[in-house]
């Protein structure tokens, strides 16, 4: 990341923009890692019909994304295709509708997992994580990060000159192509997927 960044775009990074790169590296895809109940319950209900432990907002937000993106079919798929038709295409869907919505799943992570932590005298350093994160991905709700909506005096500016944070997320995603699964976050995705309880591989 630092390389991608350069010498001088790393001098004009506060000691707090680094740590939201760092943290955003190892926290903006944890949304691709759902526990394996939620992806069954998605998958259940595009094949039935059934909610499961689907919330009603969860039961909307599917149910608007499959309007869109469901193929001209309709839930449930097992009403007008056979089961050898019905099971493939519904783990097609499931799959496709992870992938959008893991922006929002990773920043539904944060929320639950880093809240309690105190960034000192940045108080709005979660709020900002988040935006970085859902900034690499169009989520259903739209594009939620501004060129200006993060306030940098809450960061520091030690080049003297605001940086669009859209460029900051930029430089972490590429890292994040370029970089290698490392033991820690493997263990961090395994632990989010709850695969113990299941004694499945991620």
């Amino acid at each position: 990341m630092a390389d991608l960044v350069g010498e001088n775009g790393l001098d004009c990074l506060s000691d707090f923009e680094i740590s939201l790169l760092l943290l955003a590296a190892y926290l903006h895809d944890i949304g691709l890692t759902p526990e394996r109940s939620l992806v069954a319950n998605i998958q259940t209900y595009l094949l039935t019909g059934t909610p499961n432990g689907l919330d009603e907002e969860a039961i909307h937000t599917l149910t608007r994304w499959f309007d869109q993106h469901g193929k001209g079919r309709s839930v449930p798929l097992e009403s007008e295709l056979s089961t050898v038709e019905a099971l493939p295409l519904s783990a097609q869907l499931t799959t496709a509708y992870c992938r959008e919505m893991h922006a929002d799943w990773s920043v539904r992570w944060i929320a639950t997992h880093l809240s309690d932590l105190d960034m000192g005298s940045y108080p709005g350093w979660l709020a900002d994580l988040e935006k970085l994160c859902l900034s690499h991905n169009h989520t259903l709700a739209g594009d939620r990060l501004s060129r200006r909506e993060c306030d940098r005096s809450r960061t520091g500016e030690p080049c003297g000159v605001g940086r669009d944070r859209r460029h900051d997320s930029n430089c972490r995603r590429q890292a994040g192509v370029v970089s290698r699964l490392g033991t820690g976050r493997a263990r961090l995705l395994a632990g989010h997927r709850r695969t113990g309880q299941t004694g499945g591989q991620s």
